[in-house]
């Protein structure tokens, strides 16, 4: 029986393995010809001559190419990261033997994404196949220093053809014909060589069972030995935070993020250069979290790369809270392997610029929310006030790093002890005084945080930038909440075949409805309370980031909840599959792993994947700004900032008592030399109008009568002032200056 067990969980495990190399391989392909629509039949035409060709002024780029199909009617080009938005240009396409002109049409440059192929849609060409066409490309202003090119990394150019539904249905020769093509372009997507590839790992894991079974004796001696759980007691967290500390250390010197990085380090310099948050520089976060990374500035150095590394620290703090929670209800082997799950889902792996190791407020408010967690499960084993004051005062703290995390733990708490009490678990009187108790420790903590800011005239401020613009925020993204965005929301796609930013609060949910019912049936016991009471924290603060979710806020919302998931499958597997069934506890706990490693191997391979893109890109670093010292660059990157910052210098020399300002969301750029000042508390745009109706008056009042160095977006050129030149950033950035600065080079 228990070889019986070792072998269906191969079996399992060797099939999901199989069947996840095949299906990411499948969405590759599908990804790498758009092959979305089934209606659309894609082909690929080769590139190889163009790839990375600059399209340069007045020159003609040509392709040509047999049609396959019938009823062409899109040419989908990808190309580079255009470095003059201004540009225009030409696409046309002829039939080659004929010469005779079929489309023709301009396009503007800043309508190009480098993230995906451009789509040159014209009418459908009926009968097309085997037929051949030119395709035409002629840029109007291109040149070598600002040139749109052929994206560097595709090899090819996507013909597609078109039939619609109503087509197909009025046609059935040509319905049967399509469907044959479709079938043949699937098959095609996977290789022989693909799939004696996935052969080889079904067949790997079974082929390897007696080295399994070895294996198992090996464990099952293990788990008798108590000086081994002991030691792994001790062992099991240390491996887990050296992995956080180790390998989001490594990636957190990789890349600088303008936005993302600049919104927290620009006020955290502001703060350590001796300003006061709100009243004299910007922030729409709690104050605890520019104070904590201020103070790292001012220890260990004025660099990025200071907050980076103190946000790796709080990561490994995080993973800590996590497997020490986790242990009040899970073995110790399935306690690890999900907090190893929970380290390598985050979103830093991917090979996209805006998922670099960015210094957010959520970070440290997830220590803080999981530090709640802890005292209040404490409170629960020790039945001591103290703890509950403890969890009032992390609660406040969360808030002071992330305002919304903190408002939601602190219902979900003060709901924690209403839920206990309508479960008749405590009194009336008991549920008063935990309330009390709780509430002191958060009025508490943020009396201080108040005092603070309203000493120092600041309270005005702080409302506009962290109350009010939350909520602005909520409804520009939310779309005034529309049942759709709070679906879309909420459960966000992942890699899998069902979504784990799905699974993980379905299974919450019922966790939590499970825990509650329990306890209203008068199951007074610890381990039902530490269960809704984390279900509770979890479910809060999968809502936090309500109405915008991506694998960055999904992996933040979901971090109290990861645990929850292991226990709900670990649950499920003992007393429902197995219930009538006596295996070995080790049993289950593998099979939990398995199913763990299942439910996030698509996620976790395709992060792999990425991490090793990203490792393999050629980096650099910079001497200059000192800000970005010791990060590594990506060419695109250390060319662009040291632009930038070269410029910001040549500024400064011909008008010394000038500054830098932006009209943008990016604030990086301000960090770039301390002669930057704030010309108001609110030096970035970013939903401001309705908090800050003088914003854009006294902007528009400080260049006329400052002149300062302008960092531009949306296409901003005040009056009087010149564009350095035509180099212009994919997100619609360029430079400008008075125009008597500017000078021949």
């Amino acid at each position: 029986m228990k070889n019986k067990t070792v072998i269906i969980c191969v079996f399992v495990f060797s099939f999901f393995l199989s069947f996840s190399y095949l299906s990411k391989t499948f969405s590759s392909h599908i990804k790498a010809l758009e092959d979305y629509t089934a209606t659309v039949l894609p082909q690929s035409i080769s590139l190889k001559t163009l790839q990375g060709k600059k399209l340069l002024a007045n020159e003609k780029i040509t392709q040509s190419f047999i049609a396959r199909y019938n009823n062409l009617g899109t040419i989908a080009i990808h190309f580079d990261k255009p470095r003059d938005y201004t540009d225009t240009i030409s696409f046309r396409i002829k039939d080659n033997r004929t010469d005779i002109l079929i489309y023709e049409q301009a396009y503007q440059a800043h309508t190009f994404n480098e993230n995906k192929y451009f789509t040159f849609g014209f009418p459908p060409i009926a009968q097309s196949k085997n037929r051949e066409y030119l395709i035409e490309l002629v840029s109007f202003k291109g040149n070598e220093n600002a040139a749109i090119s052929f994206h560097s990394s595709s090899d090819r150019i996507i013909a597609k053809y078109s039939f619609p539904k109503t087509y197909l249905f009025a046609h059935t020769d040509v319905l049967f014909s399509f469907l044959k093509e479709r079938i043949y372009i699937y098959l095609s997507y996977i290789s022989p060589a693909d799939l004696f590839y996935g052969l080889f790992l079904f067949l790997l894991p079974m082929c390897s069972i007696k080295l399994l079974l070895i294996f198992w004796n090996i464990s099952k001696q293990l788990e008798k030995n108590n000086r081994f759980i002991a030691m792994m007691k001790y062992i099991a967290p240390v491996i887990l935070f050296l992995t956080t500390v180790i390998v989001y250390g490594y990636l957190s010197i990789i890349g600088a993020d303008a936005h993302h990085d600049g919104a927290l380090f620009k006020p955290a310099m502001d703060v350590a250069n001796g300003g006061m948050l709100y009243k004299d520089t910007f922030f729409f976060y709690g104050a605890l979290v520019p104070l904590i990374q201020a103070l790292a500035l001012l220890v260990f150095g004025k660099y990025l790369l200071t907050l980076k590394l103190l946000t790796v620290f709080f990561y490994g703090c995080n993973v800590l809270l996590i497997y020490i929670i986790s242990r009040k209800f899970l073995p110790i082997i399935v306690s690890f392997f999900i907090s190893l799950v929970w380290i390598f889902m985050s979103p830093y792996f991917f090979y996209i610029s805006y998922n670099w190791t960015t210094v957010w407020s959520s970070v440290y408010a997830i220590f803080f929310q999981l530090l709640t967690s802890y005292f209040l499960i404490r409170s629960l084993e020790t039945k001591q006030d103290r703890f509950i004051v403890f969890s009032g005062m992390t609660t406040a703290l969360t808030f002071w790093c992330r305002q919304p995390v903190g408002v939601f733990l602190f219902f979900a708490v003060s709901f924690f002890f209403l839920l206990l009490y309508y479960g008749k678990n405590i009194s009336k009187k008991k549920l008063i005084h935990a309330l009390k108790c709780f509430a002191s420790g958060v009025i508490g903590v943020s009396f201080i945080f108040f005092l603070w800011i309203i000493s120092n005239h600041a309270f005005n401020d702080w409302w506009r930038q962290s109350i009010l613009r939350a909520f602005v925020w909520g409804q520009t993204i939310g779309n005034r909440y529309s049942l759709l965005t709070i679906i879309n929301a909420l459960f966000a796609p992942s890699k899998s075949i069902v979504s784990v930013w799905t699974l993980i609060p379905v299974a919450t949910v019922i966790l939590s409805e499970q825990s509650f019912l329990d306890l209203y049936k008068g199951k007074n016991q610890t381990q039902p309370k530490i269960i809704l009471a984390l279900a509770l924290i979890g479910l809060a603060s999968w809502l936090q980031y309500f109405p915008y979710n991506d694998p960055a806020h999904a992996f933040w919302g979901a971090t109290p909840m990861f645990s929850l998931l292991a226990l709900f499958l670990y649950q499920f597997i003992k007393d429902y599959i197995f219930k009538k069934v006596t295996i070995p506890m080790l049993t289950i706990k593998y099979i939990t792993i398995i199913l763990i490693l299942c439910i996030f191997l698509p996620d976790l391979s395709y992060r792999a994947n990425d991490t090793v893109k990203k490792i393999k890109e050629p980096y650099d670093t910079v001497s200059e700004p000192s800000v970005l010292r010791h990060i590594r660059l990506t060419q695109g990157e250390k060319e662009w900032y040291t632009y930038v910052y070269n410029h910001i210098q040549e500024y400064f020399k011909k008008n010394p008592n000038g500054n830098v300002i932006t009209n943008g969301p990016d604030s990086l750029y301000l960090t770039f030399d301390p002669r930057i000042k704030n010309y108001q508390p609110v030096y970035m745009n970013w939903w401001l109008d309705a908090i800050y109706p003088e914003y854009e008056p006294n902007k528009d009042a400080y260049i006329k009568n400052k002149q300062p160095f302008l960092i531009s977006y949306f296409e901003f050129l005040p009056e009087g002032y010149c564009r350095i030149d035509n180099v212009v950033r994919y997100d619609s950035m360029f430079l400008a200056t008075p125009c008597q600065f500017l000078t021949a080079e």
